[in-house]
């Protein structure tokens, strides 16, 4: 700054992608920028007074004078109201800063965006600006360069339509420079655009969560509804894999086999994490596995953290160790392992954990495993053999993966509807 005169207030850029511009403006006039409302600002400026030092105290007597100036905007609303969910709006043609020393704008003008407030006959706000551009002057006067003034509202339907309405307040503006109140009339929402889409019921909210990072807010209404051969859980949660060579697993691939029982299961209601289970790579390799459940304030899953840890090559040099000593390992579970086994499955093994790297890979892996064990052929399995399959499939997760009703009706010599019938029964009885 090379000089007090050139010292001014600003406010900062604020955008909005529903916002096509002032309609009444001259095509040839520059685009206005769009900003936010100032804040309340007050200053004086003494060009008089000289600094000097001295040890007695200086009293200089200061008045502060407004620079931002309030409009009290109210949007009226003769039809349609009822249907109306949120209103936002903006005012066009107002100074973009005002010189701290003179209190007078700039010359440049911007666009105020702003956010209203329902009423029970329309809309409003308080809307704060610098005023008019070039405004105190001595030329100035409301004729000496006309400027297009235009008052815009946004409306969100309670249906989703949103509604724009534009309205020339050049008059009302010219006449308050300064703020002032700035009336329109006659709003009108009609019945077909109300009521186009409409559900015809109410939705009850069981809570809001707010996520600041992704700048948007999350209306729970409440738990998802599980249909059969819809994923409860997305089938590719994973956002980053390291060492993938010993799962061979890679971004996008669905969960494990293991953590689709888990999940299944709901073991994540009694249990934050499961730790040192045992697991076998994708080359055969014994591992040891760890998996922590993420969790929102719900108690809902949202995420899993997952580590392998390749044991292999420690637990053959301890047996060459205990072999020195003459010591017999026996292989035992950790103490606090935590593993869902169903000791009447005869596919069940709690060592053993599959990494497919595909949707279709992780359903045909867990059905063949547990058809295999049957010792007819599969057109030969009765209503109730069929009805334990779909059992134990879906207590290891298999339907929470995306087209696997279609998968296992094929195994299983079905039709789609057979398999939602049996799903259905499932449901029933477990009062999913």
């Amino acid at each position: 700054m090379y000089s007090y005169a050139a010292a001014k207030a600003t406010t900062r850029t604020r955008t909005r992608a529903s916002f096509l511009g002032n309609p009444f403006q001259k095509q040839t006039d520059a685009k206005e920028p769009t900003v936010a409302m100032p804040d309340m600002l007050y200053g004086n400026f003494n060009e008089e007074y000289t600094s000097e030092r001295t040890v007695e105290e200086t009293v200089m007597p200061v008045t502060m004078h407004p620079l931002v100036f309030k409009y009290l905007v109210r949007y009226e609303f003769s039809k349609g109201l009822q249907y109306v969910g949120l209103v936002r709006g903006a005012l066009s043609g107002m100074a973009s800063a005002v010189y701290l020393n003179s209190g007078r704008t700039s010359a440049e003008a911007a666009t105020l965006l702003y956010d209203c407030t329902l009423q029970q006959w329309g809309a409003q706000a308080i809307v704060t600006s610098f005023g008019v551009p070039d405004y105190p002057n001595g030329y100035y006067t409301s004729t000496r360069a006309p400027r297009s003034h235009a008052l815009n509202l946004e409306v969100r339907l309670k249906n989703g339509i949103i509604k724009n309405f534009y309205f020339d307040v050049s008059d009302q503006i010219a006449k308050q420079p300064q703020g002032g109140v700035i009336v329109v009339k006659g709003i009108e929402i009609s019945d077909e655009d109300g009521k186009h889409g409409g559900s015809g019921f109410d939705v009850n909210v069981r809570d809001i969560v707010i996520n600041a990072g992704a700048e948007m807010i999350v209306v729970v209404a409440g738990s998802i509804m599980r249909m059969p051969g819809l994923p409860k859980v997305p089938a590719a949660m994973n956002i980053a894999i390291a060492n993938g060579e010993l799962t061979g697993r890679h971004l996008g691939s669905p969960l494990s086999n293991k953590m689709l029982e888990f999940l299944s299961g709901r073991l994540y209601e009694t249990q934050d994490y499961v730790l040192s289970f045992e697991s076998t790579s994708v080359t055969g390799k014994k591992m040891h596995s760890n998996s922590m459940f993420i969790k929102d304030r719900t108690g809902s899953v949202v995420g899993l953290l997952c580590i392998n840890f390749d044991s292999s090559r420690y637990e053959a040099l301890s047996k060459q160790v205990m072999d020195l000593c003459s010591v017999v390992l026996t292989p035992s579970v950790p103490s606090g392992t935590s593993l869902i086994v169903d000791q009447n499955d005869p596919s069940e093994s709690a060592r053993e954990q599959g990494f497919p790297t595909s949707i279709a890979g992780a359903t045909a892996s867990i059905v063949s495993s547990v058809v295999a064990n049957y010792p007819v052929d599969v057109d030969r399995l009765n209503q109730d053999e069929k009805m334990e399959i779909m059992e134990i499939l879906d207590r290891k997760g298999v339907f929470l993966l995306k087209g696997s009703v279609s998968f296992v009706a094929k195994e299983l010599h079905s039709s789609e509807a057979s398999i939602y019938r049996y799903l259905g029964k499932l449901n029933s009885r477990s009062g999913k």
